[in-house]
């Protein structure tokens, strides 16, 4: 559906891909739908040429790929301009595969990253001869900000796209995020959002008995505390609370992120941002007290394991494993 774009300096890599494999697929895609809109502009689809674009932009870029039995099927590039605007270097779906599952993966996949990454803008050039691509980027909510005889340049910011019903039903694409302080009127929706955390990602990692007895006893006003001592910060979307961490000198006390955006890379922002804070006028080592579920979580982020331990809830005084853990600090 969009060409390859090769133009403008390249920057520092943000990830690495299997060149060779990578390369061979998206070409193999690239070839069966871009060879005709190319040359209907004037120019030449040249494999060999289109190859080395291919491999040159990868490491520079981020990639989601959607496979059906192992074939590449559809795949989103993006390069990054600035911290929050990114180039979209190349978009294809296969015709065969122009179904609504395969886009809701692809735009899932997409909205996952631009949490991740805290991407905030989006610019794509196409050839006027691609009609189908023109009209898809018109009907997500691109628009045109520049254009010369054979094609045209889009842009959108990600509210815009997120605002778009047929995207924001099927991806984690965020109309905008913002962090601050909870105050004690938040406490409810950060109760709710912590069961939702707890019901959607704890399963596997405790019993049922376990699962349903987390909240036993327990209501909104356990955060009243550290609310007031302005000890939690919250992301929301839209004024939703989405997430929230709560952080005293020395130690992250608690992190919970709604089931839709785990693995989005919201939890590792909110993460770094009481890192910060719990560093403030601390000395030594930064400690967390994580969930069985969420071990693996830390030790992406440098904590390693001191010792396990358990809390007990409810009258019947059940255990809930947890592992103490610890990271020195950076300097």
């Amino acid at each position: 559906m969009k060409q390859v774009d090769e133009t403008s300096d390249l920057i520092e890599p943000v990830a690495r891909f299997n060149g060779t494999g990578t390369a061979d697929a998206i070409l193999a895609l690239d070839q069966l739908t871009l060879r005709g809109h190319t040359e209907q502009a004037g120019d030449e689809f040249d494999a060999t040429t289109h190859r080395a674009s291919i491999e040159r932009l990868l490491p520079v870029s981020e990639l989601c790929a959607i496979r059906r039995s192992g074939e590449l099927v559809a795949y989103a590039m993006l390069r990054p301009e600035s911290a929050t605007c990114w180039f979209v270097t190349g978009f294809n779906t296969h015709p065969m595969h122009r179904t609504a599952p395969v886009l809701r993966e692809l735009f899932s996949a997409l909205g996952a990253l631009v949490l991740r990454l805290g991407i905030t803008e989006l610019r794509s050039n196409v050839y006027k001869t691609n009609r189908l691509s023109m009209s898809f980027h018109k009907r997500l909510g691109f628009h045109i900000t520049r254009e010369n005889a054979k094609g045209v340049e889009f842009f959108a910011s990600v509210a815009e796209l997120a605002a778009n019903p047929s995207i924001g039903r099927t991806s984690n694409l965020p109309h905008s995020i913002t962090f601050r302080h909870a105050k004690l009127g938040d406490a409810v929706a950060l109760f709710e959002a912590q069961q939702d955390a707890v019901l959607g990602q704890c399963q596997g990692a405790y019993s049922q008995a376990q699962i349903e007895r987390w909240f036993e006893g327990r209501t909104h006003e356990i955060h009243h505390a550290a609310i007031r001592a302005r000890q939690i910060l919250l992301a929301e979307i839209q004024g939703r609370v989405v997430g929230f961490v709560g952080f005293i000198p020395g130690e992250v006390t608690l992190l919970f992120v709604r089931t839709r955006f785990a693995g989005s890379g919201l939890g590792s922002r909110l993460f770094a941002k009481a890192i910060e804070r719990a560093a403030v006028g601390h000395e030594g080592p930064l400690t967390v007290v994580a969930t069985k579920n969420s071990q693996h979580f830390y030790e992406k982020h440098g904590f390693t394991v001191v010792d396990e331990a358990f809390f007990v809830r409810g009258e019947s005084e059940i255990r809930f494993e947890v592992v103490n853990m610890k990271r020195a600090q950076t300097t």
